[in-house]
């Protein structure tokens, strides 16, 4: 199982991780989490490469690639191999380059895409659903569920199962629009001839001539409106573009405006000023935080420090008047002076014979007194110790 511990490290192999398993340290995972896995290693059959080449990449950015990037088609990664690598993993399968190319296209990139969904609500719902799929890939006539099949593809799909009785129905029908169109046709010659023989000939170049007048009028209009409107299209496009321009500079203000926000809250954390990274964090715009936001927000929570070192059991801690050290007491009869800010261990101070019990400062934060079960109260000098 894949772990994520408090600390943020990464335990297992995050190439066939879901993105809501890396996300979740492997608290959140069911079938579908297996689904992915499997599309992974399905990827890896088809092409032999897994989707995203993660052997010289950091585990954070690893971890982001896993829950961000889509993973490119099986016949896109392949096509970018180089020629020797595709031949060669061609001819592993019993095929040539060209032929794996194009049976890796279509239906089989979608089937692996729809299992490495990020969105787990769009992959597969079982391993068996994954498998019958793939059955159905196999088989040849039905068509897959890895995408919602269009019209044209649900017709090719119908056309290659009853290829016969279609052809058949095609041929009927081609044949009954032949008769219907010359019966048409010999009609109108019919009632054309009609005419002629009763208008006469002046009365019908007179209409010619004014429906040749009327189409030439007909046809400037709409050279016109054509014209007017490219214009209205053209200034559309040019206030989009400039729309377009004005977001991406805005967009690209706030991802600048936000990383240097982000790096001066680890300048501050790294110098200690950890109040400060805290204040920067909180006014970082909340629509560009991410898992780095998050990693420097855990960081400079001092909420989450916590002091171990003790032996015993803890019985007082006090804070020096001027917020710089913090003083425990322990049943192991031992003092011990923590950095306030940092939390690091700075000394240990010993002579009780029993348990510690209590501790304060003095004033000028120079000297500790301290009592014990053996009866006994101590002060001691900070600068002799």
């Amino acid at each position: 199982m894949t772990v994520i511990t408090q600390q943020r490290q990464i335990l297992g192999t995050l190439e066939y991780m879901s993105p809501e398993q890396a996300r979740s340290g492997g608290s959140d995972i069911d079938t579908k989490t297996d689904v992915y896995a499997l599309g992974v290693i399905l990827y890896e059959l088809l092409v032999d490469v897994r989707p995203f080449d993660l052997q010289k990449t950091s585990d954070w950015e690893m971890l982001r690639i896993v829950e961000q990037d889509d993973p490119p088609r099986p016949s896109q990664r392949y096509s970018s191999l180089g020629a020797d690598s595709t031949d060669a993993i061609a001819i592993a399968r019993g095929l040539n380059s060209r032929r794996l190319s194009q049976m890796l296209s279509n239906e089989l990139d979608w089937i692996v895409l729809k299992a490495l969904e990020k969105n787990r609500e769009r992959r597969y719902e079982t391993p068996l659903e994954l498998a019958a799929d793939l059955e159905r890939y196999m088989v040849g006539n039905e068509p897959v569920k890895a995408r919602h099949p269009s019209f044209s593809y649900r017709m090719k799909k119908f056309s290659r199962r009853y290829r016969a009785a279609l052809t058949a129905t095609v041929l009927v029908f081609a044949a009954l629009t032949v008769g219907f169109s010359w019966a048409m046709v010999e009609r109108d010659r019919a009632q054309k001839n009609e005419i002629r023989a009763v208008a006469s000939e002046s009365e019908a170049l007179e209409q010619k001539e004014l429906a040749q007048q009327a189409r030439t009028e007909a046809e400037r209009q709409r050279k016109q409106a054509d014209a007017q409107r490219s214009i209205a299209v053209e200034e559309k496009n040019k206030a989009e573009q400039a729309r377009i321009e004005a977001e991406e500079e805005r967009e690209k203000a706030e991802q600048n405006a936000y990383a240097a926000n982000l790096t001066a809250a680890r300048v501050a954390l790294d110098g200690g000023l950890v109040s400060e990274s805290h204040r920067l964090l909180n006014v970082a715009d909340s629509k560009h935080r991410n898992w780095e936001w998050g990693h420097l927000n855990l960081a400079s929570n001092l909420s989450l420090l916590t002091l171990e070192c003790h032996q015993g059991k803890v019985s007082a801690g006090s804070w020096s008047p001027d917020g710089s050290k913090i003083v425990s007491s322990s049943w192991d009869e031992s003092l011990r002076i923590w950095d306030g800010n940092t939390g690091a261990h700075l000394s240990t101070l010993t002579g009780h014979e029993k348990g510690a019990t209590s501790v304060a400062w003095s004033p000028d934060c120079k000297r500790i007194v301290s009592g014990s079960f053996d009866g006994t109260l101590r002060i001691w000098d900070l600068n002799s110790g």
